[in-house]
């Protein structure tokens, strides 16, 4: 993993946030919208969140957008999650999203095609409720970076 090599200037008009209420219907928006590449990182898979994200990644998947999905391996789960998380992880598997596993991560991001990244509190594939912030920024060279710092 790299570390952050230099600061970059972003548009204030290329950033917004998002709550727990907003944040989905904006993040499978973008998610629609991509053409090329997706890569999510978040903690912990869990069933509610991937029957409404599941059928969205069979789509991108479909059209033959790469998905890349980083998380914590199975044995890290809290022991009444694993069997669930093995089982969400294995329908991720079947429709083509690469998965890597990195132990005790506990990042949340997405880059979609390298022009928007999503920042936050918010584990995309687990939330249940509570108070969450994602920050959305529409610019390719803070995707970049954002890229450039994760690989």
């Amino acid at each position: 993993m790299k570390g952050i090599s230099k600061q970059i200037s972003v548009p204030i008009e290329a950033m917004s946030s998002y709550d727990e209420r907003t944040f989905y219907p904006a993040f499978i928006k973008d998610l629609k919208n991509s053409k090329k590449e997706v890569i999510i990182a978040s903690p912990w898979v869990r069933r509610k969140r991937m029957q409404v994200l599941l059928p969205v990644f069979k789509s991108l998947t479909d059209r033959n957008v790469k998905m890349s999905v980083i998380t914590r391996p199975i044995d890290e789960y809290k022991k009444q999650f694993q069997e669930e998380g093995e089982k969400e992880i294995q329908k991720l598997k079947q429709i083509g999203v690469e998965i890597h596993f990195n132990s005790k991560d506990n990042r949340v991001f997405a880059i979609i095609d390298r022009k928007i990244s999503w920042d936050g509190s918010m584990h995309i594939f687990s939330y249940v409720d509570g108070t969450e912030y994602m920050l959305r920024i529409a610019d390719p060279a803070a995707a970049q970076q954002s890229l450039d710092f994760i690989w």
